[in-house]
């Protein structure tokens, strides 16, 4: 059967802009490309950019005007995602952007007209969704079908509800969510207008868990790190784990005990001061880590918590560098946080040996097995979420295995748990060929990857 052909609409898009939102665009159809579809990304000219800064960046190369609703539109022709995927960059007439979703909507699906790449489905973004609409309002081809679609939710949250993303869902033949933990949540107890549309359509909604950001977090080709970590070797782990701790420690001051080096992630002022106090004494160095755009204030009770004890506390504004090397060196990544849906996996520690005690909840729900001291069995140590006060006990569970014989076996475990693009794009080409289904008659052939 042939490939799955997809039009990828996306607002924004590295290494055209910046940002989660922009990168997981890229890594989204990236991973598409690799599960074995013929993924199209269009997307408009970001506003600011250049026409050297296009060029650079492999969009130099401009197709006939396109002439859509009375609008002329300039194509910029290139590919993102290290040469994976084709990508079509719109602008109006003297390089502007365009800010209208509706007309960005038309024109993508004239261009896969004009190309011969009639889309099979169309994926739409929430901040983008008028495509789901104009694709089952348009007549196709002939000898085409009217495209499938799948709606991409970042989130559930109490935002307001446009009426093109209103259109989205009721048109969409799959909604996704990223992760089936937060979905099941958002039916079972979330609240607003969304949750009420979602609500409205279970069948539709979805949850693919999200992929880390592995362009960043990479263990095998960190440049952050003094020491090579490699997850496929016990041994080779180990000791690289040991080395990046010992220079870790070292430059933060901290004493090379025989207790377990836990970095702690999040919010920290979800924590009152008594719950901070018993992390202090669970039986591990603690660093914390406050990331940047932490709420100011938010982090005065690890500021205190260090002050208070010197020996096995370090408090610290962590930079992308110290970030890399503390994740590495941690025996423990504690996610002192609530789950919040993100363009990526928040579970970027576990690729470098660091065993997560984190929430029930969302992405760490998906991907984290709780573990069982009797069979030994697990891949972290999670506590009830909204339940602030049980973090010092999940700690103090992972520091007590973190002194057993099978401790070395959960590390390996957990650097080897498979948060990649790789299998969110398996996952995300599944839905695009169950929404092509539940377009399509029952007799009618849904394409499958080569």
């Amino acid at each position: 059967m042939p490939p799955l052909v997809a039009l990828h609409l996306v607002p924004r898009i590295a290494p055209l802009e910046r940002g989660d939102d922009a990168e997981m665009a890229a890594a989204l159809s990236r991973a598409l490309a690799r599960a074995g579809e013929r993924v199209t990304v269009v997307t408009r000219r970001p506003a600011g950019i250049s026409d050297g800064d296009l060029d650079r960046v492999g969009l130099a190369r401009r197709l006939d005007p396109l002439e859509v609703d009375g609008a002329s539109l300039i194509v910029r022709e290139g590919r993102v995602a290290g040469g994976a995927v084709p990508i079509f960059a719109l602008e109006g007439r003297g390089g502007g952007s365009i800010d209208d979703n509706e007309l960005l909507a038309s024109a993508a699906l004239e261009l896969c007209h004009r190309r011969g790449t009639w889309p099979d489905l169309v994926r739409a973004w929430d901040d983008a969704p008028h495509i789901v609409a104009h694709a089952e309002e348009r007549p196709p081809p002939e000898g085409r079908s009217v495209p499938a679609s799948v709606l991409l939710l970042r989130d559930a949250g109490g935002r307001p509800v446009t009426p093109a993303l209103r259109d989205a869902i009721a048109a969409a033949h799959r909604i996704a969510l990223p992760s089936p933990s937060y979905a099941e949540e958002i039916l079972q107890r979330g609240e607003g207008e969304l949750v009420e549309l979602l609500r409205a359509a279970p069948d539709k909604l979805r949850g693919v868990a999200s992929a880390i950001d592995e362009a960043r977090w990479n263990p095998a080709r960190d440049p952050h790190l003094p020491a090579m970590l490699d997850a496929s070797d016990p041994s080779r782990l180990r000791d690289g784990k040991a080395e990046v701790k010992r220079a870790l420690r070292r430059d933060l001051g901290l004493s090379s005990i025989g207790a377990p080096l836990a970095c702690v992630l999040g919010d920290i002022d979800l924590l009152d001061r008594d719950a901070a106090e018993a992390l202090a004494h669970a039986g591990a160095q603690l660093v914390f880590l406050h990331e940047p755009g932490a709420r100011p204030g938010s982090e005065q009770v690890a500021i205190d918590l260090a002050h208070d004890h010197p020996m096995r506390v370090r408090s610290l504004a962590a930079d992308l560098a110290l970030h890399h090397r503390a994740v590495a060196a941690a025996d423990i990544a504690l996610f002192c946080q609530r789950y919040l849906p993100r363009a990526f996996s928040p579970l970027y520690a576990m690729p470098y040996g660091a065993v997560p005690v984190a929430p029930r909840s969302g992405a760490f729900a998906d991907s984290i097995v709780d573990w069982d001291p009797e069979t030994e069995t697990g891949s972290g140590f999670l506590y009830a979420p909204h339940r602030p006060e049980e973090i010092p006990a999940a700690l103090r569970r992972a520091v007590r295995a973190a002194g057993g014989e099978s401790w070395t076996h959960l590390v390996g475990r957990v650097a080897s748990s498979d948060v990649s693009s790789r299998t969110a794009g398996v996952r995300h080409a599944e839905l695009g060929r169950e929404a092509v289904r539940a377009s399509r008659p029952a007799n009618q052939e849904v394409a499958a990857p080569p």
